[in-house]
This record gives C-alpha cells, structure tokens and sequence, in this order.
C-alpha cells in the first residue's frame, strides 16, 4: 500500500493532476460492486491516512478516501467501486499511531 500521509498533503499532488484536467473531487466513491456491463475497470487504487506523531490530527476516513481519489484521478476515472476502508491496527512498530486505508476498483463509463 501507499505510504502514510499526515495533514494535507494534496496540494502537490492535486495541482500535478490538474494539469492532466482531472479534478480528484469529482471521482464518485460506491460502496456497491460496479455493473461490468456499464464500467470498464482502469485499475486497484488505494488511498491512506496515518497520524505519523503522537500530537497530530487522527487518521480519518476522510482523507484516506480523498487520498483514493487522488490515486483514481491518476488513472482519468470518473467513479471507484467497491469501496472498503478498515482502521488498521498498530502497535510500537508502526509508523503510525492511528491509520485508515480505503481500496476500490477505479472505472469509468463504457462508451
């Protein structure tokens, strides 16, 4: 999976997606499986959120699923599918001290 993220750390990579005229925010999240007869699968995407310091902002959910429409956006998808996130456990070895990944399938629609 991708690296842990603290904060935002969106404005890099948003503006380098920009250039390639997608808007993350614009990828629809789906709890529910794709319809193979409406979208074509791109690509696995993963998004994370990590609280790297003991003071830091928690993980959330949140910013794990815009990390994944960051990832999406990469791949010109339009919606990802079969949305999970988990709250990954820790412990003294992790990097984190409180982590959520979310993994989909990104698509867009068939023509």
């Amino acid at each position: 999976m991708a690296g842990c993220s603290t904060g935002n750390q969106y404005g890099s990579q948003e503006s380098a997606l920009r250039a390639l005229n997608v808007v993350p925010n614009e990828v629809e999240l789906h709890d529910q499986q794709l319809n193979p007869n409406r979208h074509k699968i791109l690509s696995v995407v993963t998004g994370d959120s990590c609280q790297a310091t003991f003071r830091g902002a928690p993980a959330s959910t949140l910013d794990a699923q815009q990390a994944l429409r960051n990832d999406a956006a990469r791949f010109n998808a339009t919606d990802v599918f079969a949305v999970q996130c988990f709250n990954i456990p820790t412990d003294s070895s992790a990097r984190c001290y409180t982590q959520v990944s979310c993994v989909g399938k990104a698509t867009v629609p068939k023509q």
